[in-house]
């Protein structure tokens, strides 16, 4: 694998991760309570997904 691909895997992966992040701090900012559970259930589904892409 050349380096050019690895470093693309890696960076994608810390933008997986941040996405997550960013996901995580807007409901803690948000204040979790405010969202439907609809809505919350699609968050954490796409921070699951999110997890399991970058393993």
């Amino acid at each position: 694998m050349s380096a050019d691909i690895r470093d693309f895997k890696t960076e994608r992966e810390h933008t997986q991760y941040e996405n997550a992040l960013r996901t995580i701090e807007a409901l803690a900012c948000d204040g979790i309570e405010q969202h439907s559970l609809a809505d919350k259930n699609e968050l954490l589904n796409e921070i699951r997904d999110t997890v399991e892409e970058a393993l």
